[in-house]
């Protein structure tokens, strides 16, 4: 009889019911979407990052020929002095395309004047070359980075290094978006590549060339040849320099003894900027936007099942306070507290726990397109989502424990009352510190007028929303 009364009387509140249902199952749907997603990604690119060792800092340099170099390229470079001064090169790229062995020395005597001015940290160079071309009436854009021995190395989600000179690696986006699959064939100026893998670099998880927020990666992309092959490229040549940290030296102390100070030292001149990995947009970027989308996912969450709990709990306090006197005549006929309770708790724990099962499979059938979105965009490696207790037990376990909980509470607060007083009809006082003070100026009107602003003063909330 008891299951039967409380069915009735929930049946009738259907509506809202349904719409807390709804509620439940988004706040499961976003945590388990979003969670797992980030997981698909975070997981593999720090094992990504660690194994490419991925640069602590990026410096860059003048491409201009300064007055120090002048003074080694006389020391170090006789090819360079057969050269008639109004022809002499004023770049170190135009140095490269005349005497590639100078421009190696060069840079490594500027890396090494860094070096030796401050300690625990390495340096290596990283050359790269843009190449535009047209196909089929479309342009693209290739960035073509030289492979690193240590630093920024390449890391293939598919496929085989290039060894011969024409092959190429392309970004596995870049690929997709073309419909270029392993061992195509790509065309770049009038020369034929084969597609040997899908390449990532991890100094560039966005595929950023210049100041321009510009994200295409089908109309642009890195791409790696073999050294020779990036030798032949006929574009003018491009140079970064990138650190790493050593002997366990931290981002702050690399700030105060180089970022802080670097601009002071003359010999040091031809340095135009020096940033931290995670302040770098091209390969930064990518740390604050996936803590950003599991906090966001989090927060996210626990808004909507706040908002849920609230639901149950006004929901179930008026369904409990409608049923007050019913309630008084079960404890007056002997009914324990015990006995009154696990009606309301079975139907509300049968409608929730279906609820957040419900959102907890769609997250999970979302994943894997959600992490699809950040792939289109971040140049990153990923994997299959895999089911996680950790998941499981914030999606589904805690909202279940929290809704049955809270409506345990609830019931039971209100059953410690003795049957005499849920018989009695609850009297609301109508008063308060508003009413108070406006009725003593509210005397001279007419009994209508004080009825009407008592009432309207006697809610705070509906005095709020009439002004």
């Amino acid at each position: 009889m008891l299951f039967k009364n409380v069915f009735r009387t929930l049946k009738a509140r259907y509506v809202q019911l349904i719409l807390l249902g709804v509620i439940i199952t988004l706040s499961s749907f976003i945590y388990t979407t979003m969670t797992y997603s980030m997981d698909g990604i975070i997981g593999p690119t720090d094992d990504y990052f660690e194994e490419a060792n991925q640069e602590d800092f990026s410096i860059s340099m003048l491409d201009f020929v300064l007055e120090d170099d002048l003074v080694f390229i006389t020391e170090n470079c006789p090819v360079m002095l057969t050269i008639a001064p109004e022809n002499f090169p004023i770049t170190l790229s135009g140095i490269k395309e005349i005497d590639k062995p100078c421009f190696d020395q060069l840079i490594d005597n500027r890396l090494s004047i860094i070096e030796s001015k401050y300690d625990n940290i390495d340096l290596e160079i990283r050359e790269s070359k843009d190449v535009y071309f047209e196909n089929d009436n479309e342009s693209f854009r290739i960035r073509f980075l030289k492979d690193m021995d240590l630093i920024n190395t390449s890391y293939f989600v598919a496929g085989s290094k290039p060894t011969a000179d024409n092959d190429i690696a392309v970004a596995e986006i870049f690929a997709k978006n073309n419909d270029l699959d392993i061992n195509d064939i790509l065309s770049i100026n009038g020369k034929d590549y084969t597609v040997t893998g899908y390449v990532l670099f991890p100094d560039y998880s966005l595929s950023l060339f210049s100041q321009e927020l510009i994200l295409d990666n089908a109309s642009q992309t890195m791409g790696l040849l073999t050294d020779e092959e990036f030798e032949n490229l006929s574009q003018a040549v491009s140079f970064e320099v990138a650190g790493v940290y050593l002997n366990d030296y931290t981002a702050k102390e690399f700030e105060e003894d180089v970022i802080d100070t670097y601009r002071e030292d003359d010999d040091l001149s031809y340095i135009t900027n020096v940033m931290l990995t995670i302040n770098n947009m091209r390969s930064g970027a990518i740390y604050a936007e996936l803590a950003g989308g599991r906090a966001q996912s989090i927060l996210l969450s626990l808004m909507i099942a706040s908002i849920a709990l609230m639901i149950v709990g006004i929901m179930v306090s008026r369904v409990l306070h409608s049923q007050r006197g019913p309630i008084g005549i079960l404890k007056s006929m002997g009914y324990t507290n015990n006995q009154i309770t696990m009606p309301y708790i079975f139907f509300i724990a049968i409608m929730s726990l279906p609820m957040i099962l419900l959102g907890y499979f769609l997250g999970l059938l979302m994943a894997n397109p959600f992490m699809e979105i950040y792939l289109d965009f971040y140049l990153l490696p990923s994997q299959p989502i895999v089911q996680s207790f950790s998941v499981i037990l914030v999606a589904i376990i805690v909202p279940f424990t929290f809704t049955v909980g809270l409506s345990y509470l609830i019931v039971r607060r209100l059953l410690i009352q003795k049957p005499v007083v849920l018989l009695n009809p609850e009297v609301t006082s109508s008063s308060n510190f508003l009413t108070k003070y406006v009725a003593k100026y509210l005397k001279r009107f007419k009994i209508t007028t004080k009825l009407q602003h008592l009432l309207l003063y006697r809610s705070l909330v509906k005095f709020s929303v009439y002004f």
